[in-house]
């Protein structure tokens, strides 16, 4: 049985699937993967759209290859027959909408201008925590080498970050009690998914089968602060040889970018940080992130960080307001986005239109 995308709600038990992605590393390397993801999205149970009356917003990674972005281009077009396409990197289209409030709505919080510098990306995301946590999981308890799906319930549910790592790491040696979470694994007959015992309510965990029950300590601080410390996740080669994230943290990427804008601008990008994305979620992020920040820049500097109530989908509600205003004819006021119509394409060929946004 196959599943793709959101059909996988349909899987009675999802221990041991076989997981095919079409990203690696940030960037789209499996075609049919993605064909198949998108033909779900297009049907007409999903979102019903026409394509030759309708226009797409696509989010690429930061730093794509002109290769993927061809490629893209081609089968939007060409396959689908898209009316119109608008595609950038999901960090710039949060920045685009956050002028476009600030600029109707004149927020004292948001600047009204967004300055937009890509300067580089770490090496460790939501997979890389997901599968260090399968890791020590299988090394200290049982083996879930296979349990992605679950494993990564676990992460979610029960990982945070740590405002004090020696600290947390003596009290989950001597004094583990308020450390310890207890993760209830589902057996996929009467649960589909894990749940986290309830400390303040012992009565109520009495009936869990214990052989159920994965203990979990350490390691949930331990597998977020890899965001910090990437040089701690050994990761596996194709040639059996373990090497190592030589690189900055996540605040070290922030400061990066910041500090290759003018002086000037420094100390305002500094109060306006958002983060998005799953991992984002991660409780303690925002603390952590601007604690880590604010002990790197001059004390005249204020570090404030926004994390939206939905991280995961913030890019899709940018996108959405973003879209919105292009046709209400708002957005052109300011600096309007450059949409690549179908007959433009044609025109123009798939090779000049590569770097057309």
């Amino acid at each position: 049985m196959v599943y793709v995308s959101d059909l996988i709600k349909k899987a009675t038990d999802v221990s041991g699937l076989y997981y095919r992605s079409s990203f690696e590393r940030g960037y789209l390397v499996n075609w049919d993967v993605q064909l198949a993801v998108w033909d779900r999205i297009f049907e007409d149970s999903v979102l019903n759209c026409q394509p030759e009356s309708s226009g797409i917003l696509l989010t690429e990674p930061t730093f794509n290859f002109p290769e993927i972005r061809k490629n893209m281009d081609e089968i939007i077009f060409e396959e689908y027959g898209f009316k119109s396409l608008y595609r950038n990197n999901g960090s710039e289209i949060a920045a685009k909408s956050l002028n476009l409030s600030a600029f109707q709505n004149k927020r004292k919080t948001i600047p009204d201008c967004v300055m937009i510098v890509d300067i580089g990306q770490i090496d460790v995301g939501g997979l890389i925590l997901t599968n260090f946590l399968k890791e020590m999981v299988s090394y200290r308890s049982w083996d879930m080498m296979d349990e992605r799906y679950t494993i990564n319930d676990v992460k979610e549910k029960c990982c945070y970050v740590t405002q004090d790592l020696s600290s947390d790491i003596k009290k989950a040696k001597f004094d583990f009690a308020d450390i310890e979470s207890n993760y209830v694994l589902p057996d996929f007959t009467t649960t589909k998914t894990g749940f986290v015992l309830d400390k303040n309510k012992p009565s109520s965990n009495q009936n869990i089968d214990q052989e159920q029950i994965l203990s979990l300590k350490n390691e949930r601080f331990l597998v977020p602060e890899i965001l910090f410390s990437p040089s701690n996740a050994g990761m596996q080669s194709t040639l059996n040889e373990t090497y190592y994230i030589n690189q900055g943290g996540l605040h070290e990427a922030i400061l990066e970018s910041i500090n290759a804008c003018p002086q000037k601008m420094r100390g305002l990008l500094l109060k306006n940080i958002i983060v998005i994305g799953g991992t984002a979620k991660l409780s303690g992020l925002k603390e952590r992130l601007e604690t880590e920040l604010q002990s790197c820049v001059p004390s005249e500097y204020t570090v404030q960080i926004f994390i939206p109530e939905d991280p995961s989908g913030y890019t899709w509600e940018c996108g959405q307001l973003l879209l919105e205003n292009i046709h209400s004819g708002k957005y052109s006021e300011i600096m309007g986005p450059k949409i690549l119509s179908r007959k433009d394409y044609l025109e123009m060929g798939p090779d000049r239109v590569v770097n057309f946004f």
